[in-house]
């Protein structure tokens, strides 16, 4: 059967930034503006992954709608990624907010105008799969349903060529239906809207019990890396764990059971990321402890008791800057910084050599070529003063 998934992405409501509520949608803070389309799940945009999964389904043809700015970075990642996936079965409609309806309503007219028997259209603003190819033969002589698991129901609809009137009616009202037949079609539906959700959707992606796998190489079995990553060859990264592409990890870190840090994140010195997932743009400062969390955007939320609260402090937690120029010239500054103090130093003969325990090579992802003597000397002193920490892969 000749089916078409109608993806649709909404603009994203507007943060003031701060949150005054500890029960907020977590997300929604620590993803600022931005539609959860292009949430990133283990290196990939959420429109990506549907894609991925609807594909493995069967679904050939993919019209993606969108209404979200298209000036921002990751609209145009999220757009090159699916170009270059297919460019022949994938096509992409940019239009305003007040016409995102609209927009759907023609593109459904226009896929049933072509070779098109079924449609589904689904709001790309939560993870669902509907599990192999046979999934959709549970669909075969329905006109027009909703689609749901064995665990709940979902904002995706199937309609045929028969059932076309209904599901005009239904986009006009923008999917906000509740009277609509329901097929069980699907094998998995993650609402994303809270931090437990998303480290449950990590959980069920390291586990394989998603369609989905991490983006980049993998190291060693359970942990994979991204392009242009840096790992102190003191840090110890224990699987399964998840590292995108531009993050740094510094001395003495551990990344262990199920973290997934996302594009250009830095964990400092020292710092125990355990069970928790970082932003893209993330800064975790050194020293610290990140329990089964959710942070980025200068907010943090906890899986388990479901807070949210914003750090000010920004040596514990921060946002990173987007464009590479401005964190070059950041980079820059450091070292610009670094450098005269260190010299003055030799000169006057106070650098004082510290003793470096040898790194255990058993429990390191990778070495870094020339560490920097600071960041070294301080993972020193991290390791002396923190021997009583119970982590890693006892």
């Amino acid at each position: 059967m000749d089916v078409t998934a109608l993806l649709i992405i909404e603009p994203a409501s507007e943060q003031s930034g701060t949150v005054h509520n500890l029960k907020a949608d977590v997300l929604d803070v620590c993803w600022p503006l931005l539609p959860k389309a292009f949430l990133p799940l283990l290196g990939r945009p959420l429109v990506f992954r549907l894609v991925e999964s609807l594909a493995l389904s069967g679904v050939r043809k993919f019209r993606v709608i969108c209404a979200a700015e298209s000036a921002s970075p990751e609209t145009e990642q999220a757009r090159h990624l699916l170009e270059e996936k297919s460019k022949q079965t994938i096509s992409w409609a940019q239009c305003k907010q007040e016409d995102v309806w609209t927009c759907a309503v023609a593109e459904a007219e226009k896929a049933f105008a072509s070779k098109t028997k079924a449609l589904i259209v689904a709001r790309c603003e939560s993870y669902f799969e509907l599990g192999s190819a046979t999934a959709l033969t549970s669909c075969i002589g329905v006109s027009f349903a909703r689609l749901t698991s064995a665990t709940g129901t979902s904002n995706v609809f199937w309609a045929t060529k028969e059932g076309s009137p209904q599901l005009m009616s239904t986009l006009h009202r923008g999917l906000a239906v509740t009277n609509a037949p329901e097929v069980q079609a699907m094998t998995c539906v993650n609402a994303l809207g809270t931090a437990s959700d998303l480290r449950q959707l990590t959980e069920d992606a390291f586990n394989l019990q998603l369609a989905y796998r991490p983006v980049g190489r993998e190291l060693r079995p359970g942990v994979w890396v991204g392009d242009r990553t840096r790992i102190h060859r003191t840090a110890r990264i224990v699987a399964p764990a998840y590292i995108g592409s531009g993050t740094k990890i510094r001395a003495a870190a551990l990344v262990t059971r199920g973290s997934s840090i996302e594009h250009h994140c830095e964990v400092d010195c020292g710092t125990v990321v355990q069970a928790s997932n970082l932003m893209p743009y993330t800064y975790v400062g050194a020293g610290l402890e990140l329990l089964y969390s959710v942070a980025g955007s200068r907010h943090i939320a906890n899986a388990a008791k479901k807070r949210t609260a914003e750090i000010v402090d920004s040596k514990l937690l921060r946002e990173m800057p987007g464009a590479p120029a401005v964190r070059v010239v950041q980079s820059a500054g450091k070292l610009a910084y670094f450098l005269p103090k260190q010299i003055l130093r030799m000169i006057s003969g106070d650098a004082r050599p510290s003793r470096v325990p040898a790194p255990d090579i058993a429990r390191t992802a990778i070495a870094t070529t020339m560490p920097a003597a600071a960041e070294t000397a301080l993972a020193a002193t991290i390791a002396a003063t923190s021997s009583t920490r119970d982590h890693g892969n006892e």
